[in-house]
């Protein structure tokens, strides 16, 4: 029934859209290693002493405000404080859609809308707007009155759920022990783990997949290293 209301008030305001099906702005893939090279850190047993995941990262705007937009038979797109991220770019404006989805309030009732964000016209770049469409590819946009919004330039929108971690678990005899592990969406790769050990005297700095790291003390609680090198990104397994 909101369902079938919503699919009406779209085709009410499909005339006011100024978005058409243009070209999709991907977000491009980026990896960060911590901590920094360079930097003295201290880590507990069971802690990371090195981490490796990656990101999405893209041209964004900041809404600093809740919104909401103007519309017709009283229907109206929420917009929340957050990251829009550029999704569709054409000859008719840019849109950014939410990292978190918008919320639809339609009949008094509200919904979440997982499509939809800021519409900024070409013709009209200093009145954007908000924008949603369902799915069926049928698109709405309404007013918004004095949107408090800022660029971020690229910014982070959302991780891609991969991570490797780098962990202290002890010190027995002058070696040092280490655990490697890999994980998709906070779920381990028992595959892809590994149990590390290393002989301090034969030197006290170690590494393993490219990562280098000086161990300045280790004891039953807790290591303090120096990163030497990060962690490099695993090959395709």
């Amino acid at each position: 029934m909101v369902r079938a209301a919503a699919i009406a008030f779209t085709l009410c305001l499909l005339s006011s859209s100024a978005l058409a099906v243009g070209a999709s702005v991907p977000l491009r893939l980026h990896e960060r290693s911590f901590p920094a090279v360079g930097e003295e850190v201290e880590a507990e047993i069971g802690q990371p002493v090195m981490i490796l995941e990656r990101y999405y990262a893209g041209q964004s705007l900041r809404l600093l405000e809740p919104i909401k937009s103007g519309s017709a038979l009283g229907n109206k797109i929420v917009l929340a404080p957050g990251l829009y991220a550029l999704a569709v770019e054409n000859d008719k404006g840019r849109y950014y859609e939410a990292v978190g989805g918008v919320t639809l309030n339609a009949l008094g009732m509200n919904m979440p809308w997982p499509k939809g964000g800021i519409l900024v016209p070409s013709d009209a770049p200093d009145t954007p707007r908000a924008y949603w469409e369902n799915d069926l590819g049928m698109r709405a946009s309404g007013s918004l009155s004095q949107p408090k919004i800022t660029d971020a330039g690229i910014a982070e929108v959302s991780a891609d759920g991969f991570r490797v971690t780098l962990s202290y678990t002890g010190v027995s005899k002058g070696t040092v022990s280490l655990s490697y592990r890999e994980f998709i969406r906070d779920m381990a790769r028992p595959a892809f783990s590994q149990e590390l050990t290393y002989d301090l005297g034969e030197g006290d700095e170690i590494g393993f997949r490219g990562a280098r790291l000086k161990v300045l003390k280790a004891t039953n609680t807790s290591i303090h290293y120096q990163v030497v090198k990060p962690l490099a990104a695993p090959g395709p397994q």
